[in-house]
């Protein structure tokens, strides 16, 4: 396919399947993602793409209209402001791999053709994680939020890729089964605010459990996170326990390249 034909085929379908006719479609860049009125898409090639590169693009196409159809973005993005000036970084991280995880799976229950676009822009994705773990050369940190975001996506966006069971491997494995509650939890989300609550919980469960020692059958009664608006040092958790980034202490777990080379929000 010619790259015009491709990236008006990208802006079509951009505005179609967001539910909005005002999206704004950009390509620029490396990456991707969306501020709920302007999608930003990598920027094309002068030369055509072959097959695989044209489904990596429609993927992306598909998972940033779906934030548009189904996140609740406005509300989304205040609150990452916020957890960012509040120094909660790894909060954002967790909720950011929940909402994926969430959102796709509707994407994929409305429209079956999206499920091969997102497969391959995920073994993409896992194909750079998995040169970046292999370079890291270390455990991943069991009470990291990254290590977390990580366990997530791997476990739940379950696409059968050629890399999946190979970067699944890297999750630490006391950690594994805690991971299939946090996404068995999205089963009864019904909207953002509702997977930010969960996103909550899971970042609590690595300050309460940081070793991943307790039962992981007791995560519906696991507290959330109460501390993520607050003032520095008012209602937050005991010194030492959260850095500076908003990850829990000795958070070494690393298990992506440069940050924003996922599929973006």
């Amino acid at each position: 396919m010619k790259v015009s034909e491709l990236q008006h085929e990208l802006t079509t379908n951009s505005a179609g399947f967001g539910r909005s006719k005002d999206v704004q479609v950009v390509f620029e860049g490396t990456q991707a993602g969306t501020d709920g009125s302007t999608i930003m898409l990598p920027a094309l090639p002068d030369t055509e793409l072959n097959t695989q590169q044209e489904r990596i693009l429609r993927g992306y196409v598909d998972h940033e209209a779906g934030h548009l159809r189904h996140s609740n973005v406005p509300f989304v993005i205040d609150k990452y402001k916020k957890w960012n000036e509040a120094g909660h970084q790894g909060l954002k991280n967790i909720h950011n791999a929940l909402e994926d995880v969430w959102m796709e799976r509707k994407v994929c229950s409305e429209y079956r053709g999206s499920r091969k676009n997102l497969k391959e822009l995920t073994e993409s994705v896992q194909g750079k994680e998995l040169k970046a773990l292999k370079e890291y050369g270390q455990e991943l940190a069991t009470n990291s939020s990254t290590t977390a975001a990580f366990s997530i996506t791997s476990t739940g966006l379950d696409y059968g890729t050629k890399h999946q069971e190979e970067v699944k491997g890297f999750i630490p494995e006391d950690m594994r089964p805690h991971t299939e509650q946090w996404i068995k939890a999205l089963d009864d989300c019904k909207n953002s605010e509702d997977v930010i609550e969960v996103a909550k919980k899971v970042y609590q469960h690595l300050i309460d459990d940081p070793e991943s020692q307790s039962d992981p059958e007791d995560f519906p009664d696991q507290e959330g996170y109460s501390g993520e608006e607050k003032e520095e040092g008012e209602g937050e958790p005991k010194e030492g326990q959260v850095d500076e980034d908003g990850d829990p202490t000795e958070a070494g777990g690393k298990p992506s390249g440069d940050e924003g080379e996922g599929k973006g929000k």
